[in-house]
C-alpha cells in the first residue's frame, strides 16, 4: 500500500490532521473522500448555498473545479510513494442544475497510456439522475 493509499484510508476513517488537508480544499470547502477503491473515488457532496449564483443553481466554475478535485484524488489510487502528476485538459458537460441535496461524485480512472491518464467524472443525485459530467486527463510522471 503507498503513502497515497494510506491517506486516503485516513481520510474515509476521518483520522486525517487539518494541516493534511490542503488549503484549497478547505477554502472550497469541498467534501472529503466518502469511499475509494481500485482506480475510482466517490465523494458525498452535500450542496451549499454559498455555491450558488444568482438564480439558485450552483455556479458552473465550482461544478469544474469539483471535478478536477475529484479526478486528482483518483490518481492516489494509482500513483507511487514519490510520483506527481498534474492535469492537462478537462472538459465538462453541464446536463441539468445543481441546486440542493446531496450529490455523488464518482471519478474513474478509464485509460492509461505512459504517462497520460484519463478519468472521467460524474455527478449524480441518489436517484442516480446525471447532473454533469466531466472527462478529465492527467499527466503522471516520476521527479
Amino acid at each position: 500500500m503507498t503513502i497515497w493509499q494510506k491517506i486516503l484510508d485516513a481520510i474515509v476513517a476521518g483520522n486525517i490532521s487539518d494541516k493534511m488537508i490542503p488549503p484549497y480544499v478547505k477554502a472550497l470547502d469541498f467534501p472529503m473522500i466518502a469511499s475509494w477503491g481500485d482506480r475510482h473515488v466517490t465523494l458525498e457532496w452535500p450542496v451549499n448555498d454559498a455555491m450558488h449564483q444568482g438564480t439558485g443553481m450552483v455556479f458552473g466554475g465550482f461544478i469544474s473545479a469539483l471535478a478536477d478535485y475529484a479526478a486528482g484524488s483518483v490518481m492516489l489510487t494509482i500513483i507511487g510513494d514519490r510520483d506527481l502528476f498534474f492535469t492537462n485538459n478537462l472538459e465538462i458537460e453541464y446536463k441539468r442544475p445543481i441546486r440542493s441535496g446531496i450529490v455523488y461524485v464518482r471519478a474513474e480512472i478509464v485509460a492509461e497510456a505512459d504517462s497520460k491518464v484519463t478519468v472521467e467524472v460524474s455527478f449524480k443525485n441518489d436517484k442516480g439522475d446525471v447532473y454533469s459530467t466531466a472527462r478529465v486527463n492527467q499527466t503522471h510522471y516520476s521527479p
